[in-house]
């Protein structure tokens, strides 16, 4: 079946509601609106919303959630902090199936059957990527600060490394009817937005799994522009778990994504990519145990404030930044494998970093290679350190940088 919304779909505040396709795409054509939440009327706590999009085996077969220029796209869960940390005296133990927060669960609005990820926490074990991240059900009756998980630690996390948790859960929830992306036997239904309007565009607090499809730009939620209408959006404390990618951005301007978890993205490319996007917003964000690299800007991006991200235990590269005249502030990138790097600059120019720390990636901290550019880089290092790495710095082909008190040792604390 095929729905074509040209009114608007509302999802109930008062009982649980679903929607489900089946073997049909959904449709927000103009002047249509899909509200699963507002900024004015979320979900509440204890209500649950949910729309299913088809899968299909044939690949030529395409069922998608398809927001057009002039449809308007609003998913506002429960309000929820997506992250935390583990108090820095409690060492998180294989012989343990709690952990204290730094905060306390009735103000971080957790509960229980929440699905929480438990980031390293032993840099320079010589492990690296996906297998530093352990994923857990909260299972017991919360009290204060003490969480209690389904099972017992799989290996030891030091909190002296600052152990951070994500919270993967929320009661809006946008998924696939299967499990398998594209490229497993499956090929799962996909979100994709062409509104050119800011405000048209607007996803808090929900949550987004098992979707998308190897097609260009349908790789799992699609901010697309690529017919040169749109005009950017809010994505903001929404999870995106499970997806082929986790969220692609393209020929976008004027973007806020802030606070977003992405975890577990299947493909062998980028979990999180901003392809074009200038005048944007990427903040506090974390991105976590994905198939490949971690966050990506290409294009190039520009003009573009980068600040308190962490991206962690990715089988690739942490950062991969090919974006100019842009800030990265207070960004962290660490236990990414495959002998990537936690930050790797190919051919960005006139970029400002300050405070930027790279620990315990399978290679170097730091890696600035201009090999496409006869610009030769004129990035700008202040403050920050690359540390329990391959390599400090790497440097190939790239000229007229300038590094200001870095810290390029072994520690965390500067020991070399």
């Amino acid at each position: 079946s095929t729905t074509t919304i040209a009114g608007t779909l509302s999802f109930s505040r008062i009982n649980n509601s679903s929607f489900t396709m089946v073997l049909g795409s959904m449709t927000v054509v103009r002047l249509g609106t899909f509200d699963m939440g507002t900024e004015a009327s979320p979900i509440p706590t204890g209500i649950k919303a949910s729309m299913i999009l088809s899968y299909e085996a044939v690949p030529t077969v395409f069922f998608p959630l398809d927001i057009r220029d002039g449809g308007n796209f609003s998913v506002r869960g429960a309000t929820k902090t997506p992250y935390s940390v583990v108090v820095s005296t409690d060492d998180l133990g294989t012989g343990e199936n709690s952990m204290t927060l730094a905060q306390s669960v009735d103000v971080l609005g957790w509960q229980v059957g929440d699905v929480l990820t438990i980031g390293p926490g032993n840099a320079g074990s010589g492990v690296w990527g996906t297998a530093t991240v352990e994923e857990r059900n909260i299972v017991a009756p919360l009290n204060g600060d003490r969480v209690t998980l389904n099972a017992n630690f799989s290996q030891i996390h030091y909190a002296t490394w600052t152990i951070q948790v994500t919270n993967i859960t929320r009661n809006a929830l946008i998924r696939s009817s299967g499990t398998a992306v594209n490229g497993s036997g499956e090929y799962s239904g996909y979100v994709r937005s062409l509104t050119s309007n800011a405000t048209s565009f607007f996803l808090k607090y929900g949550e987004f799994a098992y979707l998308g499809r190897g097609t260009p730009y349908l790789h799992g939620v699609t901010l697309d522009n690529s017919a040169g209408v749109s005009g950017g959006g809010t994505v903001s404390s929404c999870t995106f778990h499970d997806n082929l990618h986790g969220f692609y951005a393209y020929l976008v301007n004027n973007l806020d994504f802030s606070d977003n978890i992405i975890y577990r993205s299947r493909d062998v490319a980028t979990a999180l990519a901003f392809d074009n996007v200038n005048n944007s917003l990427v903040r506090n964000n974390h991105i976590v145990a994905n198939g490949f690299d971690g966050i990506t800007f290409s294009g190039p991006s520009t003009r573009i404030r980068v600040e308190g991200n962490r991206s962690y235990g990715n089988f690739g590269r942490g950062f991969y930044l090919g974006a100019d005249d842009s800030t990265f502030f207070n960004n962290w990138s660490f236990s990414n494998g495959n002998t990537s790097a936690g930050f790797e600059m190919a051919d960005a120019q006139d970029d400002f970093f300050v405070g930027n720390e790279s620990y315990s990636n399978e290679s170097n901290g730091f890696t600035l290679d201009n090999a496409a550019s006869s610009n030769q880089g004129r990035n700008t290092f202040i403050g920050g350190g690359s540390y329990a790495n391959i390599y400090g710095i790497s440097l190939s082909r790239s000229l007229s940088n300038v590094v200001v008190d870095m810290r390029l040792c072994y520690s965390r604390t500067g020991e070399s």
